[in-house]
Order: structure tokens, then C-alpha cells, then sequence
């Protein structure tokens, strides 16, 4: 027997919640990385200014709208930057969305995991316990 007819399919409508969910959190990280490219572009324009790379390679900076002069070398760097971010930020959501989301792990795995741990128990004193056998007080 194999490990395909062991496993059944995803119906249409698990497959679309899951699709879901990922969509979502593909088009926030969208929005982050929108933000923090327009801080790198920010801080690429003042370290251009602070630098005074306008002086020393004029033919290097490039006019970036509604942001300002850029050195070329820092415009690569910040182009870079903001797509290993997407990429490391997408990793992330899909790790932590597969292994901590607990309505994609019901529609993937098909099973609910009962509370391994019993009730707690409520009536406890000092007598109760000294008439416990060791592996009892193990488990408490």
C-alpha cells in the first residue's frame, strides 16, 4: 500500500481557504516592503548628501522622483536589499503560517489533537498528595 492512498485530497474549498490565507499575508508583506524600500531610498539619498558623492561622481548619481539625487552604487544596494527582504519575509510567513497556524494545520494534517493533559485537579491538599505513589506525583 502506498503512502498516496493513505492520504486524502484537499477539497476545493480547503485549498481556497488555505490560498487564502497566503494571499493575504502575500499582499501585507507587499506593503512592508513597499515601506522599508522607501526608507532605504530615504537614507540612500541622505547618505548621498552626507557623503557628498555629488561632487566627487557626478556621472554615478541618478534622479530618483519625488526622492532626489541617488548615487547609482547605493540605488543597486537598496534594489537588492528590499528584494532579499520580500524574500526572506515571504520564507517567514510561510514557515510561521504551515507550523503555527493552527486552521491550516486542521485543513493539511485532517485531525484534531485532543488536550494531552487531564482536567486539573481542584480539590488538592496536603493529605492527597502524601497518599499518591511516586509515579502518581510524576505525572502531577
Amino acid at each position: 500500500m502506498t503512502m498516496q492512498s493513505k492520504i486524502s485530497p484537499i477539497s476545493f474549498l480547503a485549498c481556497f481557504k488555505i490560498w487564502w490565507r497566503f494571499f493575504l499575508s502575500f499582499i501585507a508583506i507587499l506593503l512592508v516592503c513597499s515601506l522599508v524600500t522607501h526608507l532605504l531610498l530615504l537614507a540612500a539619498v541622505w547618505l548621498t548628501q552626507l557623503l557628498d558623492l555629488a561632487k566627487f561622481a557626478p556621472k554615478a548619481l541618478v534622479e530618483v522622483t519625488h526622492f532626489g539625487l541617488v548615487n547609482s552604487t547605493l540605488l543597486h544596494i537598496v534594489g537588492l536589499s528590499s528584494f532579499g527582504f520580500f524574500l526572506a519575509s515571504q520564507i517567514t510567513v510561510f514557515y510561521l503560517l504551515l507550523n503555527h497556524s493552527t486552521a491550516i494545520r486542521k485543513i493539511l494534517y485532517k485531525h484534531h489533537v485532543s488536550n494531552p493533559y487531564p482536567r486539573p485537579i481542584t480539590e488538592y491538599d496536603d493529605k492527597t498528595h502524601s497518599s499518591l505513589a511516586h509515579d502518581d506525583i510524576k505525572k502531577l
